[in-house]
């Protein structure tokens, strides 16, 4: 059964080259993020965590589609070897004709989801300039797919139902630590929960649709997939004019996860 107790340090031991790698003087502690303007942020995670140049072999087509992007991969060569790499191209339009702003709010975010450390929370590794008027985000490839196509293709596992146990036991824990770190996720479902080549549920998308939300004109269809968000969302927020993404939505989100897995 998952030992919740260590969930937080055995981050390390997602990927211990790839973590050493990530643990660069440049990158920002929590301390440092309280002291400095989302300027100094966004400038400092820019310069260290753009990797439009060393990630190579990309797909030329989407192998994926997501709520929020259409999913490329590609080769990441850093020092430690090469890895292969998912590139999400996010679908969103700015609100408004200033595409830096909300460039510059998305970087914002992202800075503070690569310095989290969570077993059950998914790695960035940086971010891919040139698909778009956004970057793209750059994390690990994940084989074993989300969490709904992995329990698809487990259907016939004698263990099958513990087996959703354990993947939701993790999920709710890196849900628990981002809410300690003062985040909200406001994407809890199925299709945003990875699964480890050692069966390990991992969060991933981290407080992309609430940003998205708020400073975009709407959401772009690919591959002719309806997003199930919207079955996920809690009432208020199509109900109640203004409501945003919240520790309680993430909640309710959590109770649709459930029924999604274990129906």
């Amino acid at each position: 059964m998952f030992d919740s107790h260590n969930a937080h340090m055995s981050a390390l031991q997602l990927s211990e080259p790839v973590s050493s790698a990530l643990s660069t003087p440049s990158r920002l502690t929590a301390e440092d993020e309280t002291k400095s303007d989302p300027t100094t942020l966004v400038a400092t995670f820019s310069n260290s965590a753009n990797l439009t140049n060393a990630v190579h072999d990309i797909s030329t087509r989407p192998v994926g589609y997501g709520d929020l992007s259409d999913v490329y991969t590609g080769i990441w060569r850093n020092a430690y070897g090469d890895q292969k790499v998912a590139i999400k191209v996010l679908r969103a339009r700015p609100s408004t004709s200033d595409t830096d702003t909300l460039s510059s709010i998305l970087l914002r975010e992202l800075s503070r989801w690569q310095r989290l450390q969570h077993r059950n929370v998914d790695l960035l590794f940086g971010f891919f300039d040139g698909f778009g008027p956004l970057p793209a985000l750059v994390s690990p490839w994940y084989e074993s797919g989300n969490a709904i196509s992995y329990l698809q293709r487990r259907g016939g596992d004698p263990d099958v139902d513990a087996i959703k146990i354990e993947l939701l036991l993790g999920a709710m824990t890196g849900l628990c630590y981002l809410h300690d770190q003062s985040i909200v996720h406001g994407g809890i479902r199925g299709s945003n929960v990875l699964v480890s080549q050692e069966g390990i549920a991992r969060l991933c998308d981290v407080g992309l649709t609430p940003i998205l939300s708020q400073n975009s004109q709407s959401f772009e269809h690919s591959g002719g997939i309806e997003p199930d968000r919207y079955r996920c969302s809690a009432p208020e927020l199509s109900l109640v004019e203004g409501a945003q993404h919240s520790y309680a939505s993430d909640v309710w989100a959590s109770g649709c996860l459930f029924i999604e897995v274990r129906p």
